[in-house]
């Protein structure tokens, strides 16, 4: 058997630090502990596993992870087992993100019988979960209070970040489920609310979209060479009703001419489909200043990018979303083009039919999630038809 202290490098929270964990290997297999202590990676000894002295609570975190370490030696060198492990808890106290780190961990290793893209679902969820804990001040989720109001909390932030209803919420709260029923089959939790969460949330009414003028703002605005090819990729998202992880695989090859006009090709890396959009000539001198290449920044450094992009386009002006109300420049993200295109896309007339096959949305129920219009934006596209006149 080997016991070691580690600390879980492979995922960094946006204030620098990693979990200190302890791995567990035993004729069963291996599997990693959370201690529930996170440091800075220049914080942490390597070679012995501790966490350096000039840390101010140095000795403190580590009487905490020798206590853990010498708990799990005891436990298992006593004949325990990993399914074992923690029905001694008190019901109802049980960690949601440390069960959900172990489930990937044993999924991983082939033990549920998951796919690889069904445990990269669950790693998203994972990630999700933690950016949860993170806005609400937590380190962790206990069992006990996963119910209606925290799951309604949680599809507030995912829709704050532009997760799509029956895509990425849809599909986070099955996985949700799952994980809370196989806890409680294990007896670490007697919390069956989780039987009555709906997969499917109502539209979220005030998702930020931006207009054409405001995109041709975007389009107007000089900006130094970071920030300009930036505001390229967003507009490149733009035009093609493009996610940011569709946008970044753009190459020559996605381009072809037929019958004298120039058409875009991809499938979606996130649901396969392939669509087939016309090449603006705006876009394809966009495409000619950077070479094609669209790939140059990580998500959460181009949402950030474009922020300042958009407040330097001038698009400032005060708006809600959510319950939060801010510059309207600070909540746009990469996903607002693609939102933006749809929306706007419908208030010039095209039928949901046409969006849904240029953006390559399953159905047009899924589509209409995106479509961001205000009842004033409807009622000008409404003034045009003949009932009005």
């Amino acid at each position: 058997m080997n016991f070691r202290r580690v600390l879980w490098t492979g995922y960094k929270r946006s204030d620098g630090t990693c979990d200190v964990k302890i791995y567990v290997r035993t004729p069963e297999g291996k599997k990693y502990y959370s201690t529930d202590i996170k440091i800075e990676p220049r914080y942490w000894k390597k070679n012995i596993g501790e966490v350096k002295p000039d840390h101010p609570m140095a000795e403190l975190y580590n009487s905490k992870i020798n206590a853990l370490k010498m708990e799990l030696e005891h436990y298992f060198r006593s004949g325990g087992t990993f399914d074992g492990w923690g029905d001694h808890k008190k019901i109802g106290s049980g960690s949601l993100l440390s069960f959900l780190e172990n489930f990937i961990e044993e999924a991983t290793d082939g033990k549920h019988g998951l796919t690889a893209g069904t445990v990269r679902g669950y790693k998203g969820l994972l990630l999700r979960l933690r950016q949860f804990a993170e806005k609400s001040g937590k380190q962790d989720f206990k069992f006990s209070e996963i119910d209606m109001g925290w799951l309604n909390k949680f599809w507030d932030m995912l829709l704050s970040q532009g997760c799509a209803m029956e895509g990425g919420i849809g599909n986070h709260t099955k996985r949700l489920k799952r994980i809370m029923k196989t806890a409680g089959e294990k007896g670490l939790h007697n919390n069956m609310a989780y039987e009555t969460f709906k997969v499917y949330v109502q539209p979220y009414s005030n998702k930020i979209y931006l207009n054409e003028s405001e995109i041709q703002a975007m389009e107007d605005v000089v900006l130094s060479a970071v920030l300009d090819k930036e505001r390229i990729r967003f507009l490149i998202a733009y035009y093609f009703l493009l996610r940011y992880s569709d946008v970044v695989r753009i190459n020559k090859k996605h381009f072809f001419t037929n019958g004298g006009k120039h058409f875009f090709r991809i499938k979606h890396q996130k649901t396969k489909n392939e669509v087939v959009i016309p090449v603006k000539p705006n876009a394809q001198r966009l495409l000619e200043q950077v070479d094609y290449n669209l790939g140059y920044t990580a998500n959460p450094v181009a949402n950030r990018n474009i922020k300042l992009v958009a407040a330097m386009a001038g698009i400032n002006d005060i708006v809600k979303q959510g319950d939060e109300s801010s510059p309207k420049s600070q909540f746009v993200t990469f996903h607002t083009a693609r939102r933006s295109a749809a929306t706007n896309l419908y208030l010039s007339g095209v039928s949901t039919k046409l969006i849904a096959d240029l953006g390559g949305w399953t159905n047009e129920k899924t589509l209409k999630v995106y479509l961001r219009a205000s009842g004033l934006d409807s009622a000008f596209m409404a003034s045009d038809l003949d009932f009005f006149k």
